[in-house]
């Protein structure tokens, strides 16, 4: 794509004109060294809005550091330790929805189930508990239709917001069982009164300080708590469960590595999650690179801005397209290859500006090293418990869904055949 129409293009969007960027230097320019001249773009200005609201993913920067250094403890460090606990929980709730399946013969969605484990992680990492699988499936229902629904559902909204579509009734209906469903989750998690310090009770002392009233009334808090936890709990299992997806995807098109991944689990099942088995780090990291589910990062320019040979006006809006600087020729040989053997033994300094898989810079993702963790968890557990059979991989020519997150466009569908190994043990 660079060699066709170089690394810096603009794109004429009609009313706007959209800067898209594709080289690591780029990225730092904008995210790092001048990050002061641009702020947040308008990606969440989508029907997603509506049940994120004033979380800090949307409000200004002040705001959001406030959040980020309450959350920051809670993702990294010891924490980490308490992820293989949450996984195996996760899969054992599902194993019910596992064994019908294979019982019948019937073909299971891989992708949904991906999605279900991340999000029953999630949820045990906030304190809410392990859900109940129709739980699960309401809740993810409901997301995607706000995150990728058709694109002229999802587009005839955000051109025409004045008008009576009949698809607005739709995602008004889906924006509201989403904030009944977590809101019901930390409701349940308040009138628990569990003294653990966790992200969910530390954002409680905040606004029970902020205002003393409402301590003592969990339906209240549990509402003025449920804009900045949502954005949380949407972030810490949409990347997962879309870079999952992503990996089963690629290893289902690859046999021979998704036999070796299989054969070093086999032959490693007790391993500490600081050091998980080389080759399905490398699968893990080659699929991000390949398909990074922050695809993209938006910003505006709040002044005039040189960038290279270019200069951005004041107002515009500019957009770091992952993507395709994950691919671009200059930083990655064979740069359309699945190849995990390039991560071997690199390490995040080594990889640089070069692989953004959770952003860079200031409001780079607090939870990028717990998510590739909980991945490699995530999949470790499935293939040691099961083998896995691929029904066939989506068509290429329909695979990638452009919204909030790169998604596969259908759901991927297996066989899975009871393994006698017992799930993997984590340290």
């Amino acid at each position: 794509m660079q060699e066709r129409i170089g690394d810096v293009y603009r794109l004429d969007l009609g009313l706007t004109k959209l800067w898209v960027l594709t080289r690591p230097e780029h990225a730092q320019h904008i995210l790092q060294n001048n990050a002061r001249n641009y702020r947040k773009g308008d990606h969440f200005d989508t029907p997603l809005r509506s049940v994120i609201r004033n979380g800090s993913a949307v409000s200004d920067l002040a705001k959001w550091r406030a959040l980020r250094s309450i959350a920051l403890p809670y993702f990294q460090g010891d924490r980490l330790s308490d992820l293989p606990i949450f996984v195996d929980a996760a899969w054992r709730s599902l194993e019910g929805v596992i064994a019908e399946h294979c019982a019948l013969g019937r073909p299971l969605n891989l992708s949904r189930l991906m999605e279900c484990a991340s999000v029953s992680v999630a949820c045990q990492q906030f304190g809410f508990g392990v859900p109940t699988y129709p739980e699960l499936v309401a809740y993810l229902d409901a997301i995607k239709t706000l995150m990728y629904g058709d694109s002229p559902l999802f587009f005839a909204t955000r051109l025409f917001p004045w008008a009576p579509l009949p698809s607005r009734a739709h995602l008004q209906q889906a924006a509201v069982q989403v904030r009944q469903i977590v809101t019901s989750w930390i409701a349940t998690r308040l009138k628990q009164d569990d003294p653990r310090d966790d992200f969910c009770n530390a954002l409680l002392r905040l606004v029970s300080q902020d205002i003393p009233a409402v301590q003592g009334d969990s339906a209240v808090l549990a509402a003025m708590l449920y804009d900045e936890l949502f954005q949380i709990l949407l972030a810490a299992h949409e990347t997962v469960s879309a870079g999952l997806a992503w990996t089963t995807w690629l290893l289902s098109s690859h046999a021979s590595i998704r036999e070796n991944v299989a054969a070093e689990i086999d032959a490693r099942p007790n391993w500490a999650i600081e050091s998980a088995p080389a080759y399905l780090d490398g699968v893990i990291k080659e699929s991000l690179r390949l398909f990074p589910p922050a695809w993209r990062i938006t910003r505006r320019a709040i002044e005039d801005d040189t960038i290279g040979r270019f200069t951005v006006p004041a107002g515009a809006p500019v957009m770091l397209f992952v993507f395709g600087l994950h691919r671009h020729p200059d930083f990655w040989p064979a740069p359309n290859a699945f190849h995990p053997e390039r991560f071997f033994g690199a390490t995040r300094h080594d990889l640089g500006w070069q692989w953004m898989a959770f952003g860079a810079g200031p409001r780079s993702c607090i939870g990028g090293d717990m998510a590739v963790i909980e991945m490699k968890l995530i999949l470790a557990w499935l293939m040691r418990r099961y083998r896995i059979t691929p029904v066939a991989p989506p068509p290429l020519d329909s695979r990638v869904n452009l919204a909030v997150t790169l998604r596969l466009r259908r759901p991927q569908y297996v066989h899975l055949h009871r393994s006698s190994a017992v799930p993997p043990s984590f340290a």
